[in-house]
């Protein structure tokens, strides 16, 4: 019997199909874009106790040096659903002050993390390319599990994603769009979620 071919099957195939063998200066994104990120968004993630991040969807690292200089984390976690740039980004930005883990996923899921461990999660377009509703959702409630509570998650949609994964019940997670960045295409937007502190 042969496997039908789902979205994250595409997904995975698309990213192994990429020539990614750029120079590091040629894969940033736009100056104010970077500019936004760093100095107003990233900081919304910062806690007194911002030891362990995950970063979703490195692939070679484009946003890695500005989440280290702005997070100082202990552990930056790499989730990604291909495997292609672990060695480089373990290589490339572990130090003694940051220890650089990477993860595989199949690409809705990030069950190799433990409940209530992660000080923030950094997503930024990799929730993006093809990636259906139901797929969202998912990651929306791993986000809730894994966050520790009053921890933030902060992801950039490269396009807008209709409502229907935001306005679902989330117990115990508040969502923000974030607004008023004018420097963004109009069809993407960044996306707070923030997990509550239990009654």
């Amino acid at each position: 019997m042969i496997k039908k071919e789902t979205s994250l099957d595409k997904t995975r195939k698309y990213y192994q199909s990429v020539d990614m063998s750029y120079n590091e200066d040629e894969y940033n994104p736009m100056n104010l874009f970077k500019d936004i990120v760093v100095n107003k968004l990233l900081p919304l993630i910062k806690t007194n106790s911002s030891n362990t991040i995950v970063n979703l969807g490195p692939l070679k690292g484009k946003w890695i040096p500005e989440i280290i200089d702005v997070l100082s984390p202990k552990k930056l976690i790499c989730v990604d659903m291909i495997t292609t740039f672990f060695k480089h980004l373990k290589k490339t930005y572990s130090s003694k002050n940051t220890e650089i883990v990477c993860v595989l996923t199949e690409g809705n899921e990030l069950s190799n993390l433990d409940d209530n461990s992660i000080d923030g999660i950094i997503s930024i377009d990799a929730l993006t390319v093809g990636l259906p509703s139901e797929d969202i959702i998912k990651y929306i409630y791993e986000f809730k599990r894994v966050l520790k509570p009053g921890k933030k998650a902060l992801v950039h949609f490269q396009c807008k994603i209709n409502d229907g994964p935001l306005t679902q019940h989330y117990e115990n997670l508040k969502i923000f769009r974030i607004h008023g960045h004018r420097f963004a295409p109009a069809r993407s937007e960044f996306i707070l979620f923030e997990k509550l502190e239990s009654e």
